[in-house]
């Protein structure tokens, strides 16, 4: 997930919300004890409905309530989420998330899009994307009875743009 904060406001158990996420985590600002038994006994809800300030939906999945049992809990009410999901307009559905993780990366590496070219002196000569079959993997599963077709793949970008220094743009030294 980025580094971004998003404002807005959630809907729990019919009762409205604001809510600031920042990283992995929901807080509810409130005037103290104004929103402390709402979550009282609660450990875990399934996901969470809202919209965010920018009038664009959101789910927060995974939300576990943090309850460190401080004084800093009764100023404010904080969950934990696994993910969350903007929906590009008032529907439920989605054909695409996109997650970024070292650990994603570390088990599924990007380097399984490009193959690196070299010389017989091993000096890197060039970066040729593979053909995208080569590393994409489908997989069928069955969730709440539903068959679901779930597939892994890798974003590949090249900007040859001379102002853009990525993966793919040549850099030339020169001698001063």
């Amino acid at each position: 997930m980025k580094s971004e904060k998003l404002y807005g406001v959630f809907t729990f158990q019919e009762k409205k919300y604001p809510f600031v996420l920042e990283k992995q985590i929901l807080t509810i600002p409130q005037i103290p004890f104004q929103y402390k038994d709402d979550f009282e006994g609660i450990n875990h809800i399934k996901e969470i409905y809202g919209f965010t300030n920018n009038d664009r939906d959101v789910v927060f999945l995974g939300c576990e309530v943090l309850n460190n049992g401080g004084l800093l809990s009764f100023m404010e009410v904080k969950l934990s989420i696994l993910g969350y999901i903007i929906l590009q307009n008032d529907k439920t559905t989605f054909d695409k998330i996109e997650f970024y993780s070292e650990g994603i990366n570390g088990f599924y590496s990007p380097r399984n899009a490009y193959q690196i070219e070299d010389d017989e002196q091993m000096r890197g000569t060039g970066i040729t994307l593979r053909d995208a079959e080569t590393y994409r993997r489908n997989y069928e599963c069955k969730i709440l009875g539903e068959e679901i077709n779930i597939g892994l793949n890798i974003f590949a970008s090249l900007n040859l743009a001379f102002e853009r220094n990525v993966m793919g743009t040549a850099i030339f030294g020169r001698t001063v």
